[in-house]
């Protein structure tokens, strides 16, 4: 059936060997459709690789017991029957030697006689004949012996003779049964472990499934978070690069050359704030041991970081207001470390300054609800679509393309609210109209109110009336 012309087939100088790339990378294309129809793709990629893995070891490791312990058992079973026989055995050759007319209705053992002169003659009926290299080892402890088609075991003993020369009483059984009990073992033990073994691999499967699938996701953050961060580092060296370059290519003025520096000057400073936030971010995942919390006074913190913010809120002719009455609000505290907490309310309070627009408004909220201490940032921005509030937190998200920002600020507020022991509360402004950003702590009493008053003040109100 000849190939379908298409525009992406090359012609031309060279077409037969781009044709066949592209006869190879369809047949890649529909072989991978069926692959993923099948689920081949699903169980045995990425997402299940480790699990199967996993399940594969632990069902080999499994099969190596279960052989083991399988061969054991055929063994001990095997040697505990011929351990038995060969007690009748001795117990039928020692009772009586002479009882062979006894021996011979004892079913199903065998007896011979040996004469002096090597020859020997059947006393029950059945018993084949002894090979001649066994006469010559009498008398026999029970022994395994091979004769025509069968397994026996024999034992010999002398006869009191008056005679001369020796005359000996061979006494055995048929062991055909042994073999056939280790070969039905053998079977018995080979079927059971197909359903064994398909259990085991699919509970390892099971349990690699719930602790491998942490892991992946892990695997995959680490994955993207390092293609995102190579991204935003690349964009501001690039323009590093260009504007140096640009600016070396011909003799310019002092203007143009200064121009050069503060574009520069700009990404570089962007530059040092994306490495800061990368590098504190991996300080706060990488560290086990996290700073002891400490009791913070949340007012004083929010009153040191809206009066730093002040000054960038009238560049951009914004109101930031601050509407809690802070005086009448000095027992807010709450258990966490003060450096986290001005970070936050830094990336927060920026994250608003930046989104509104100019001539917009900034308010500041602290207020004590349930016991709670609320510590609310509205604007007048444009808030946040419904199909980003889920992704506000991600690292390197941002809501819209505008320039400035790393995309980092809000995944640090998160990792720090966590941390604390916080919870977020997001939506939009009743009054504002832009997003609102709420942070609710538990309330804890202040360190004086914890060590109580001093005791002159105790015997004081003691002695009073």
């Amino acid at each position: 059936m000849p190939l379908p012309q298409s525009s992406s087939v090359p012609q031309g100088s060279g077409a037969s060997h781009r044709h066949l790339v592209w006869v190879r990378a369809k047949l890649n294309h529909y072989g991978s459709l069926l692959w993923a129809r099948l689920g081949l793709a699903t169980l045995l990629g990425r997402p299940f690789a480790p699990a199967v893995r996993v399940a594969a070891l632990a069902t080999l490791i499994a099969g190596v017991i279960y052989i083991a312990l399988a061969i054991g058992i055929v063994v001990l079973d095997v040697n505990g029957v011929n351990t038995q026989v060969d007690q009748e055995l001795n117990q039928a050759i020692t009772t009586n030697p002479r009882s062979w007319a006894l021996i011979s209705h004892t079913s199903p053992f065998l007896a011979w006689v040996v004469t002096a002169t090597g020859t020997s003659s059947a006393q029950t009926d059945g018993a084949p004949t002894l090979p001649a290299a066994l006469q010559r080892q009498l008398p026999l402890v029970p022994t395994p012996v091979h004769i025509g088609a069968d397994d026996y075991r024999l034992v010999a003993t002398q006869l009191p003779t008056l005679r001369g020369g020796a005359e000996y009483l061979v006494v055995g059984e048929e062991t055909d049964f042994v073999a056939q009990l280790g070969h039905a073992l053998i079977v018995s033990e080979a079927i059971a472990s197909v359903p064994i073994l398909l259990i085991i691999f699919l509970a390892a499967f099971a349990i690699g499934r719930r602790t491998a699938a942490p892991l992946e996701r892990a695997h995959q953050r680490l994955l993207d978070f390092t293609a995102d961060a190579s991204h935003e580092l690349r964009t501001p060296l690039s323009v590093i690069d260009a504007e140096v370059s640009l600016a070396l290519m011909k003799n310019r003025t002092a203007g143009a050359y200064r121009e050069a520096l503060v574009r520069v000057s700009a990404e570089s400073g962007r530059l040092r704030r994306l490495v800061e936030d990368l590098l504190w971010l991996a300080r706060f995942d990488g560290d086990p041991k996290s700073p002891r919390l400490e009791i913070v006074d949340l007012g004083s913190l929010v009153a040191n970081s809206v009066e730093r913010f002040e000054t960038l809120a009238r560049s951009q002719d914004q109101t930031l207001q601050l509407a809690s009455d802070l005086s009448s609000q000095s027992r807010l505290h709450i258990l966490a470390v003060e450096q986290w907490i001005d970070r936050l309310l830094g990336v927060v309070l920026d994250n608003a300054c930046h989104y509104t627009p100019r001539g917009g408004r900034i308010r500041v909220t602290l207020t004590q609800v349930d016991g709670r201490v609320e510590l609310a940032i509205e604007d007048t921005g444009p808030g946040i679509a419904g199909d980003d509030l889920d992704l506000i937190f991600e690292r390197f998200h941002r809501g819209t393309t505008a320039a400035g920002g790393s995309g980092l600020g809000l995944s640090i507020g998160n990792a720090i609210v966590k941390a604390t022991g916080g919870r977020w509360d997001i939506s939009r402004s009743a009054d504002l109209g832009g997003a609102r950003f709420a942070v609710r702590w538990a309330q804890r009493a202040s360190e004086a109110a914890l060590s109580g008053p001093p005791p002159d003040s105790v015997e004081g109100a003691e002695s009073g009336p």
